[in-house]
């Protein structure tokens, strides 16, 4: 009797410290979860900026690109006057 006894306070404690733990669990995901929901948001605020950039940064290697066509058209330019293939240059050009 006296084990049997000492058996269901043992097991009484374990018990209760499971559900100790439960709730200490519980407690845990519930903030968890509101950390995650402020991640999204943060995510979701963060997403247009991000594209935002990114676009700049296409239209800035598009300038980058034409800034480099129009030099190399202009040194063809000056290199064939240099070198007597054209008699020289009229007008102004745009760059």
């Amino acid at each position: 009797m006296k084990s049997i006894s000492e058996t269901i306070k043992s097991k009484t404690a374990s018990i209760s410290q499971i559900n100790s733990d439960i709730e200490k669990r519980k407690h845990e995901a519930s903030e968890a979860h509101q950390i995650e929901e402020e991640c999204i948001k943060e995510q979701d605020e963060l997403i247009p900026l991000e594209q935002s950039a990114r676009q700049k940064v296409a239209e800035l290697k598009s300038v980058l690109d034409s800034e480099k066509s129009q030099g190399s058209v202009l040194k063809a330019i000056l290199k064939a006057k240099e070198t007597k293939q054209i008699e020289g240059i009229y007008g102004h050009m745009v760059i």
